[in-house]
């Protein structure tokens, strides 16, 4: 009698595909670049190395409450068309291992698909497709639940602990990897958004200076440039006093450094000299940034010319 033999022999083909289809997983989690590729890259690699039947991978969809294929492979034809799953728990739709598994974010394991009362409403369509055991597994984005991965072997009880360990490592590989596409698209958003700002201040008719603390310049604009006849290269790390003429009043500046270091803007008309020795007035408005906590780190000055005015 070779029964046991030969069922160890097949669990361990399972745990070998498996062990190889986690591995091909976390490469497609580092490869793919959005979440639909990832998702449709992990199920293909389910059953294509995995000797899985069938794996699907649904979300959540927030008006319906329902939980909505977006990629799947196997015998998914069969198997989902026209399928209604939803993790509301009123509804019969609900109850199976899928709606449990988002409802109540934990795993679940069927074992034995097509005797599970739980799967009542869709053993027919198991029965088709020839399934033994699912496993649907809640897929996080940044700690919530979105949605599930669902997989299932053509073997009854083909989930035992070592495979169920390493579904579990696969679903949190994905939603690390989700939590990745969020942050680099932040990441894209906010260089559109710094792109946009350094173009507009650039392009600024009114001169820009960023200055430290200590008042040593961190940036100028081309307005400034352009209206002072200094290049970036000579005032960078320099204070803004190489453009005072003196003839403006010592009281003024007092009242500005008092203004700005406690936190508030100062508005006011500055007596300044260009490199070539000219001189012109400007309107200056210079303001505190702030970071999130609320330290103040830098002073940006808005200048106008108004020596016509």
């Amino acid at each position: 009698d070779i029964t046991e033999r030969k069922a160890a022999e097949a669990r361990a083909r399972r745990l070998t595909q498996f062990y190889a289809a986690l591995g091909e997983c976390k490469r497609a989690t580092l490869q793919c670049t959005s979440e639909n590729e990832l998702f449709r890259a992990v199920c293909r690699i389910m059953v294509e190395s995995g000797g899985l039947r069938l794996a699907w991978i649904g979300l959540i969809d927030e008006a319906s409450h329902e939980v909505k294929t977006v990629a799947s492979f196997g015998a998914a034809q069969d198997y989902l068309s026209n399928i209604r799953i939803t993790a509301d728990a009123t509804d019969p739709d609900g109850q199976g291992p899928t709606g449990n598994a988002v409802r109540e974010n934990r795993p679940v394991w069927c074992q034995d698909f097509l005797h599970d009362v739980r799967t009542a409403s869709w053993h027919a369509r198991a029965a088709r497709c020839g399934l033994g055991a699912s496993a649907s597994l809640p897929l996080r984005r940044r700690g919530a639940v979105i949605g599930a991965l669902n997989m299932y072997s053509g073997v009854v009880n083909a989930f035992d602990e070592d495979l169920r360990q390493l579904s579990l490592e696969m679903a949190r590989d994905i939603g690390l990897a989700l939590d990745n596409f969020d942050r680099e698209a932040e990441r894209l958003a906010a260089d559109s958004q710094l792109r946009q700002l350094s173009s507009a201040i650039e392009q600024s008719s009114e001169s820009i200076v960023i200055t430290d603390l200590e008042a040593n310049i961190e940036y100028v604009n081309e307005a400034f440039v352009r209206n002072t006849g200094y290049s970036r290269e000579e005032v960078i790390g320099r204070n803004p006093r190489i453009l005072h003429t003196g003839k403006t009043p010592k009281t003024i500046y007092d009242e500005l450094w008092r203004t700005i270091t406690t936190g508030q803007s100062w508005k006011g008309d500055l007596y300044n000299r260009r490199k070539d020795g000219s001189e012109y007035v400007e309107h200056t408005t210079i303001t505190p940034v702030r970071q999130a906590d609320g330290r103040i780190t830098h002073y940006v000055a808005v200048k106008e010319d108004v020596t016509e005015k």
